[in-house]
């Protein structure tokens, strides 16, 4: 019980205390979208976001970048909704080292299906306007490294985060994550 609290409370100190880079708009440039209403991969799009919501989706060549917004370059990187973390006693493991959606794929789900436990059925099962990439939706998204449809651990590839609109990229978050991770040792 004490792992869980120490990781819920980490988790949630991580994502409303790390400096985000703030502006009033940001685009997705050339990158990669994993919807997650349909098992695809939309190449080399181009993603608006204002005011915490997808504005604007379409292919880099078709979209115009705005003035003053904050450029976040997705070449050769995948865009999904932000997973959710549902705590599960699985192990006797802390929780940070569980990889559970590699288990979801060991016990035979593929990566897209799993992946949909920590999007889009959270998001419909919280009644939040999250869990899929269209225009409308909350902006609540991970930038990651390679394809996790390709291979589930790819998910662990994380390049940043959008939360509420908010970009936090990877090294601030492993920075927090260190920080918070070394005091919660003590």
């Amino acid at each position: 019980m004490k792992n869980f609290f120490s990781f819920s409370v980490l988790s949630i100190s991580i994502i409303l205390s790390v400096s985000s880079v703030s502006a009033d708009m940001a685009v997705f440039v050339n990158v990669n979208v994993i919807p997650m209403s349909t098992e695809t991969v939309l190449f080399q799009q181009t993603v608006i976001v204002a005011d915490g919501e997808i504005t604007e989706i379409g292919h880099v060549d078709t979209i115009s970048i705005p003035k003053n917004a904050l450029i976040i370059d997705g070449t050769k990187r995948f865009l999904m909704p932000g997973l959710a973390e549902m705590h599960a006693h699985v192990t006797n493991t802390h929780p940070s080292e569980v990889d559970r959606l590699s288990l979801l794929v060991a016990a035979g789900l593929t990566p897209y299906e799993a992946l949909r436990t920590g999007t889009v059925e959270v998001a419909n099962f919280l009644g939040s306007n999250g869990g899929i990439i269209a225009e409308g939706k909350d902006a609540d998204l991970v930038l990651l490294d390679s394809n996790p449809l390709d291979k589930i651990k790819n998910s662990n590839r994380v390049h940043g985060v959008m939360l509420r609109g908010k970009w936090l990229p990877s090294s601030e978050l492993n920075i927090k994550l260190e920080r918070d991770v070394i005091q919660d040792d003590k």
